[in-house]
């Protein structure tokens, strides 16, 4: 195949699209207004292409399994290239899904650079909210001019889900009007109501937390405690597990709690609002539930001049929360929730201070 040639609109395929769209308005009848446009592989390029420089067209595009390379995307300077203006975004990502390897670039920077790009063009310039059901895990922008939604499906391959084009429309298209000036308009949709309402983040190393879609401030970063098992004569010993922790009395802002402490800091009493009451001490595996031993899944420990506690642990058991992990970054929440990589990533530029 040759190059193409000339601007992006004289393309044969960008072409090929608008004379198709025109067709179907002289035979059909058509809302002008909400067009949309959806692609996957080399159909989810070419749709962000046209997006990029036709979309006065489209109200909203999607696309699954292959991010646009971002040398498209900004010009040398780090300004945005686009002529279609605002409209509403999807970006459907997939764990295992690697870019082009043409792009000589890392999968974590091609995906941010796609999703901020969108941002700026659409003036999403927000904390997202955040949810994760089941494996599909959801960042939803709710810009100024127009929306934006990552979505990274855990443990999956180049493609697209299933129920992807049902997802789309539910939470996106189905809500949003392009108006003739190009101002896009919109009506209720999931999108809207879609953070989890009740779920925490952390990440290893930084003194900030994700709590029910926002981020506040821990008295000390979360650290990576690896529990030790002696066993043998010999006093051999093993590591059986590694656990973040998070200073305890984050628990008790999190979870609705008060904070009682002794020796320093050593010691500490939490009384949930529900009348329970845990005990923990340091360098004890154990703690006290109302009185009663209750095994931990590592001891607590004593750090910058605070005692830690496994988040995991906590979220497990005192509240049969679902808990996940993926590169450093913890999540836990009410309900079947598998972390996935991208939004892992996305959670550590937060809480590290990148407000992507």
């Amino acid at each position: 195949l040759n190059k193409p040639t000339g601007t992006v609109e004289e393309y044969h395929d960008v072409k090929l699209v608008l004379a198709l769209l025109s067709h179907m308005k002289q035979r059909y009848n058509i809302d002008e207004g909400r067009v949309f446009m959806q692609g996957m592989s080399m159909g989810d390029c070419m749709t962000s292409q046209v997006a990029r420089y036709c979309g006065a067209h489209f109200a909203a595009t999607a696309g699954s399994g292959c991010p646009t390379n971002p040398l498209l995307l900004f010009a040398p300077d780090g300004s945005v290239i686009n002529k279609g203006g605002a409209m509403d975004i999807w970006q459907s990502r997939l764990e295992h899904d690697r870019t082009p390897f043409h792009y000589s670039l890392d999968d974590r920077i091609v995906v941010r650079k796609n999703l901020e790009y969108w941002k700026i063009i659409n003036d999403a310039d927000v904390l997202p909210a955040i949810s994760i059901r089941g494996e599909k895990n959801f960042a939803f922008y709710c810009g100024k001019k127009a929306n934006v939604v990552l979505m990274d499906v855990k443990n999956r391959d180049h493609g697209q889900t299933f129920d992807d084009a049902e997802m789309v429309w539910d939470y996106l298209f189905s809500g949003v009007r392009k108006e003739p000036d190009g101002t896009l308009t919109h009506t209720p949709t999931l999108c809207e109501q879609a953070g989890d309402a009740h779920a925490v983040a952390v990440c290893e190393g930084s003194d900030k937390a994700w709590l029910n879609g926002k981020i506040v401030p821990m008295k000390a970063p979360a650290l990576r405690w690896e529990k030790l098992k002696y066993h043998g004569l010999n006093g051999d010993q093993i590591v059986r597990g590694d656990y973040l922790c998070v200073p305890v009395g984050f628990l008790a802002e999190a979870f609705g709690g008060t904070l009682t402490e002794e020796e320093n800091g050593r010691r500490a009493m939490l009384t949930l609002a529900d009348g329970r009451v845990f005990a923990f001490a340091e360098g004890c595996i154990g703690c006290t539930v109302d009185n009663r031993i209750e095994a931990m899944l590592c001891e607590a420990i004593y750090r910058n001049e605070t005692l830690y506690i496994s988040l995991e642990w906590f979220c497990r058991f005192a509240w049969n929360w679902q808990v996940s992990e993926y590169d450093g970054v913890l999540y836990a929440t009410d309900h079947y929730s598998v972390l996935s990589r991208y939004l892992s990533w996305l959670l550590q530029d937060l809480l590290r201070g990148d407000n992507l």
